[in-house]
């Protein structure tokens, strides 16, 4: 049995030492600044997308022949907010005198309040059981978010977009460019 030579172990140690701060400096301020640009980029090009004459349909891309994901708008969501609490008082008061309480002043209990505002939010307004209609609720105004987008890749987007670019197909300085147009 050969005894291990010193010089290979010495190298392999090496190799696999972990590597400084020092070495690490410079890859970590890379990848922070490319990460800052393509953050800016993506900021930019949603920011884009949402104005497009066909933000209202979804897009799938392909690299190649290869189908890398695809984007769509997701329309923001509504939410029922008290926008006058006098008024939310006033109105429960006289439709659903039971869900107030009197502590030192009068105040819609929150458990009613939380299902009141869900309903507002889901069918826009409180049912009236006696005549079946939808009423409004005085106070209470609906907010709707902005629209955002959502971007899917594929679950082999990310194989993909690296072959391309690691294999010259995808040329990451003229993307920079690309989004760096404003600058």
């Amino acid at each position: 049995m050969n005894a291990p030579d010193p010089d290979t172990a010495y190298k392999e140690q090496i190799e696999n030492a972990p590597m400084t701060l020092r070495e690490l400096a410079m890859p970590l301020v890379l990848a922070r600044v490319l990460r800052d640009r393509i953050v800016a980029a993506a900021t930019e090009l949603s920011a884009e997308a949402l104005t497009s004459s066909d933000a209202a349909t979804g897009r799938s891309r392909k690299l190649g022949e290869l189908e890398i994901g695809g984007v769509t708008v997701a329309h923001g969501k509504r939410n029922a907010y008290v926008a006058d609490v006098d008024a939310v008082l006033s109105w429960v008061t006289e439709h659903h005198p039971d869900e107030v309480e009197v502590i030192y002043t009068s105040q819609v209990r929150p458990v009613f309040l939380a299902a009141l505002l869900r309903t507002v939010t889901r069918d826009g307004g409180w049912l009236d059981k006696d005549t079946g209609e939808i009423v409004p609720v005085d106070g209470v105004e609906i907010s709707a978010g902005s629209p955002y987008l959502i971007v899917k890749p594929n679950d082999d987007a990310q194989a993909i977009v690296e072959e391309a670019w690691q294999s010259g197909r995808i040329d990451l300085r003229a993307a920079l460019e690309m989004v760096a147009r404003d600058d």
